[in-house]
């Protein structure tokens, strides 16, 4: 099958490379910089567990230049997807398909509005990757990808044997709704705290300040969550989250490295999102209105 990756970081790198290893075409439609011109003089590498491959990869930042693919995966910031959805009907046949592996909540519905709700779908992937100093690849943790489409009435099940068929664990839902929100309450409670107090994630269970502060922010995302029909309650989602927490305490949120590195935030697509389907049933959300208006102080 014919893969075009919108946006080559972490995540799309990983995506990209097991897809190719399986046999798949690739196809990368990347910004100018440094990313494009290691694609080109050295395709896309990984790191899988211990074992570094390379693959090649057709990338362009010109979409014009790519051939129409059965699959486009969009894996680029959140504050971009109102530049790239545009671009997908040029990207995609006739009967293609489009899968969003993005953070926040607000991307798919950006990409219906061209391509229609039954040609998008949305995943919530808890896969890890990180990228190193060198631009090499890293598989940073296994995980799974859940997906659905955002209507149901196309068969997605060949996306689904695409993913299983590369090594992924994947599973097709009738409604990804849940999943994407419960990844939204954990991104909710962990990347803002991790971002402004400069520190990695077990370091918000470590202080008791900050342990309470996430969990007000997941309690108050899953407010949300309950007034749109997720099937989950104020209290359901925190134990989760700790353990989540726990589980990744060396890590850094991807929230921190962006500020770290001096580059905006998805905090309009985490809290931002949250914000603005609360007021739809006026829902008072403190403590996410503050952390977003400091992040935002940051970014500034």
């Amino acid at each position: 099958m014919r893969v075009t990756l919108v946006g080559c970081g972490a995540l799309g790198g990983l995506v990209g490379a097991r897809l190719a290893r399986s046999g798949n075409e690739i196809q990368v439609l990347q910004r100018p910089g440094a990313t494009l011109k290691r694609l080109r003089t050295r395709g896309l590498e990984l790191d899988d567990s211990g074992t570094v491959r390379a693959y090649p990869v057709r990338a362009e930042a010109d979409p014009g230049s790519l051939e129409r693919a059965s699959l486009v995966v969009v894996t680029v910031k959140s504050y971009v997807t109102a530049d790239v959805a545009p671009l997908l009907s040029d990207l995609l046949d006739d009967d293609g398909v489009a899968l969003t592996l993005q953070n926040g909540l607000g991307n798919a519905e950006q990409m219906t509005a061209v391509l229609g709700s039954e040609r998008v779908g949305a995943a919530a992937c808890t896969y890890g990757a990180y990228r190193d100093a060198e631009g090499l690849v890293h598989v940073g943790g296994e995980g799974e990808i859940r997906f659905g489409p955002m209507r149901p009435g196309r068969e997605w099940t060949l996306v689904e044997d695409l993913l299983t068929g590369s090594g992924f664990r994947a599973r097709l839902v009738y409604d990804p709704r849940p999943d994407l929100w419960s990844k939204l309450v954990v991104n909710a409670a962990i990347n803002p705290v991790s971002a402004l107090v400069r520190r990695e994630n077990g370091h918000i269970l470590a202080c008791a300040e900050t342990s309470r502060l996430a969990k007000t922010l997941a309690m108050e995302a899953c407010r949300v969550a309950r007034a749109e029909g997720m099937p989950f309650g104020e209290g359901e989602m925190w134990p989760q989250v700790r353990l989540i927490i726990q589980a990744t305490a060396a890590n850094r949120s991807s929230m921190l490295q962006d500020v770290l590195a001096g580059r905006p935030t998805e905090i309009e697509a985490i809290s931002g999102e949250i914000l603005r389907r609360g007021r739809a049933f006026d829902l008072s959300l403190p403590a996410t209105s503050t952390v977003r208006a400091l992040i935002r102080g940051l970014e500034s």
